[in-house]
């Protein structure tokens, strides 16, 4: 895994294979990437409905997505899942609400024997 003898260049592996990919540009048009497909994925995974709706099985096996029906519910789960995954990689550097005070929990100190 980690052979230090063969000088290769690091080689880039999508998680979106390419034949979601061509199922997905056939049903939503030729201008879908794997990147539009992967935050689908993301947002979708991240809808109440879905969620709630699949709740026991999501404790059980792991998820199975369909592709909706419609153009426009793929564009905006894909566009959804974007925004959530820029929130969740960059939480730190968002602004906080107005009136909105954030207090750091005291700090206890334990002495042991």
């Amino acid at each position: 895994m980690f052979d230090t003898a063969n000088n290769q260049k690091y080689v880039r592996r999508d998680a979106i294979s390419d034949f979601i990919l061509e199922r997905a540009k056939k049903q939503y048009g030729k201008n879908v990437t794997k990147e539009d497909v992967f935050y689908y994925v993301y947002g979708f995974l991240h809808s109440p409905e879905y969620r709630e709706t699949f709740a026991n099985d999501l404790k059980k096996i792991l998820p199975r997505l369909s592709l909706v029906e419609e153009v426009k519910d793929f564009w905006a789960f894909s566009k959804a899942g974007r925004k959530l995954a820029e929130l969740h990689l960059n939480y730190e550097t968002v602004a906080h609400y107005d009136g909105v005070a954030i207090k750091e929990p005291e700090k206890i100190y334990m002495m042991l024997p």
